[in-house]
């Protein structure tokens, strides 16, 4: 998913999370590297996860995409579940800062 302030400004959540990287890189047999160095906290190691699995994931978020006047217009409630140390924190900021109906809950320490 993908959100922005206007339809003219879309901002790609790969940009955020190395969607296409990782799903190279599980094709290859390299593993989730780019993911783990761009979304995991300090200290923290990667589990155990079908390669097949996260790489159908991470293109199936890299493609999509909804404008910010999109995003505004939407009037379902909408729940982030994010944690204080994680990495997309920011981005979900982002997007709530374009939905008003977007509860975010952070987790501790998470």
């Amino acid at each position: 998913m993908s959100w922005g302030t206007s339809e003219d400004e879309v901002i790609p959540v790969s940009n955020a999370f190395p969607g296409i990287q990782t799903a190279e890189s599980l094709e290859q047999g390299k593993g989730i590297g780019p993911a783990v160095r761009e979304l995991a906290p300090p200290g923290a190691r990667a589990g155990a996860a079908d390669p097949a699995a996260l790489a159908a994931s991470a293109r199936g978020n890299a493609a999509l995409r909804a404008s910010g006047e999109k995003l505004r217009a939407d009037r379902l409630a909408a729940l982030a579940v994010v944690g204080e140390l994680d990495p997309l924190r920011p981005a979900v900021a982002k997007l709530a800062s374009i939905m008003g109906n977007l509860k975010v809950v952070i987790i501790p320490r998470g």
